[in-house]
């Protein structure tokens, strides 16, 4: 089992015709023997990053933003449990199906205690 992590972040201001930059770069790996591998990448950029001074020159700037997960052999795991977990699911839901349908079936009239729907 091996766990890697990657990060990488990048400051260059920009002076003169260099428009500078700012990025950001993450990933995080997960090898697990026998199955495929699980990864998060992620990343951040702005540009240009050449303010000079000047904040109203940020408004100029675009924000990159990217994020890809591979969930690998996580599908293969929840596959292998999908059948207990819908089947647990199902015991908790099905009382309250059948109790809905029972009331729904004997149609009994709701209890209104508003002042604007007297019981009579």
């Amino acid at each position: 089992m091996v766990f890697t992590v990657v990060a990488e972040a990048t400051i260059r201001p920009g002076f003169g015709s260099d428009p500078g930059e700012f990025s950001i770069y993450f990933r995080a790996e997960w090898n697990l023997p026998g199955i495929d591998p699980i990864f998060v990448i992620g990343e951040f950029d702005i540009t240009p990053f050449k303010f000079d001074f000047d904040i109203t020159k940020m408004f100029s700037s675009r924000v990159y933003l990217g994020l890809m997960i591979s969930p690998g052999g996580f599908n293969k795991i929840i596959n292998t449990y999908a059948y207990a977990l819908k089947l647990n699911i199902y015991t908790l839901i099905a009382p309250m199906v059948i109790l809905v349908d029972l009331l729904c079936r004997a149609k009994l009239q709701p209890i209104v205690c508003s002042p604007r729907h007297p019981q009579g």
